[in-house]
């Protein structure tokens, strides 16, 4: 009998239906905008992010064409990466060596931002371990530091994914304040924690989260989320939702999203995920059919091309 009445408790208090329905819609993060999808199985040379799973298209991550690409197929925010350069620029660009992806070398960190400017983004990328390189010489020019991705896409909602110490967060600042852009709500900033911190006073109305905390959210509300109490570490937080956990989440999705907006964190869906692997984001447009209807909130994508249109329709 206590065991059939604490069943009744649990299931009355993380029923979803008995919450308020959600009001908006979900929005699509493209995760580094349009790119070929990588090659999880493999290692190039010693260059994995340059292993490729094919070439449906030509676009290459964090460039102005793939950005463009993405907000077309229906993303609602683009993330892209924020390395500092030689000469205290901030280029997009996912590693911190050039020799990898590029046609150049060394560090980005030793490399002024005119040099990379001349590089081709494309060069390295191959998809049968260095046979072939489908995208060599459609990458050229097409690097570009961040007062250029404000020049070219003002005012557009970015997650800036920060690879580097507190004074990047100054010199992304300093760029925000050039292009005359106020830092709202809409602007995610995402990575090192020394970088998000400093952003974090910097733009206090910015969503800034690191992966820490993310983690430390979702495993405080895992274990207490059952008695409908929200943990510290979720308030104006971020909570992740894997797409293989949602029976896990207590209160999915309903429950869970009036308690979240009720302490001012968001919550993101993300790709299947496994103990000690990095988040992903989502790759099959078929996976996001086990999203309920009602979720208003993120998920991150990996392949905006297939997902996007797949959603629209």
């Amino acid at each position: 009998m206590v065991i059939g009445l604490a069943i009744l408790f649990l299931s009355f208090v993380n029923a979803s239906w008995l919450a308020p329905a959600p009001q908006g819609q979900l929005k699509l993060i493209a995760n580094r905008a349009a790119h070929p999808l990588p090659d999880l199985g493999a290692d190039a040379n010693g260059c994995p992010g340059a292993r490729i799973a094919g070439t449906r298209h030509s676009f290459i991550a964090n460039t102005q064409p793939s950005i463009a690409q993405a907000f077309a197929k229906s993303a609602s925010m683009v993330s892209v990466d924020v390395r500092r350069t030689g000469d205290d620029r901030l280029v997009l660009f996912e590693d911190s060596t050039l020799d990898c992806r590029t046609d150049g070398s060394g560090t980005i960190a030793d490399t002024e931002m005119d040099r990379m400017r001349a590089l081709d983004a494309g060069y390295g990328y191959t998809p049968d371990n260095g046979r072939t390189f489908p995208l060599r010489g459609m990458g050229n020019g097409l690097i570009m530091a961040v007062d250029d991705l404000f020049i070219q896409n003002y005012d557009a909602p970015f997650l800036f994914i920060m690879h580097g110490e507190a004074r990047d967060a100054d010199l992304l600042h300093a760029a925000f304040e050039r292009a005359g852009i106020e830092i709202e709500d809409r602007y995610g900033f995402f990575g090192s924690e020394a970088a998000v911190r400093r952003m974090r006073e910097l733009a206090p109305d910015a969503w800034t989260i690191t992966e820490t905390e993310i983690r430390r959210c979702t495993s405080d509300y895992l274990r207490t989320g059952w008695t409908s109490f929200v943990p510290e570490s979720c308030r104006n937080g971020t909570i992740a939702v894997p797409l293989n956990y949602q029976w896990y989440m207590w209160g999915w999705p309903n429950r869970l999203i009036a308690r979240m907006e009720s302490v001012g964190a968001r919550i993101i869906v993300i790709g299947d995920y496994e103990e000690g692997e990095p988040f992903r984001g989502v790759t099959d447009a078929q996976r996001l059919t086990s999203v309920p209807e009602s979720f208003n909130g993120y998920i991150l994508v990996d392949d905006i091309m297939t997902i996007g249109p797949a959603l629209r329709n």
